[in-house]
């Protein structure tokens, strides 16, 4: 991500023109994925069976990758925290199910995964 940012910046810098924040985050996107293919990983745009690092496009500008038996999300914040919850689909990706639930006594619903959030 810190390189998708250096990259989005050097956008604007390279043309002498003020940092547009409705394109710049567009940019880290797009660099942030850049920067995964050329790092050889397989990036697929939307749900699919192939293997690698899969990206479905999250609202405004985030990212949602699964990779291995992980699901990551990243998102941009103003301050640092994790943004509010404002959809259920968000609410239910903040909930981390417990990663051992036959000790806690819960039936077994499939695979787990685990959720991490990256902030930018």
């Amino acid at each position: 991500m810190e390189e998708a940012i250096y990259d989005a910046r050097h956008f604007f810098e390279d043309e002498s023109k003020p940092i547009d924040r409705y394109l710049f985050p567009n940019l880290v996107r797009y660099h942030a994925k850049e920067s995964l293919t050329t790092g050889g990983h397989a990036v697929v745009e939307e749900e699919g069976g192939q293997d690698g690092v899969e990206f479905i496009r999250d609202a405004n500008n985030g990212l949602i990758l699964h990779y291995s038996d992980y699901v990551i999300r990243t998102l941009k914040t103003d301050d640092g925290k994790l943004p509010v919850l404002h959809s259920e689909t968000r609410e239910m990706f903040y909930f981390q199910p417990p990663l051992n639930r036959e000790m806690l006594g819960i039936a077994d619903d499939g695979p787990i995964f685990r959720k991490l959030v990256i902030l930018w």
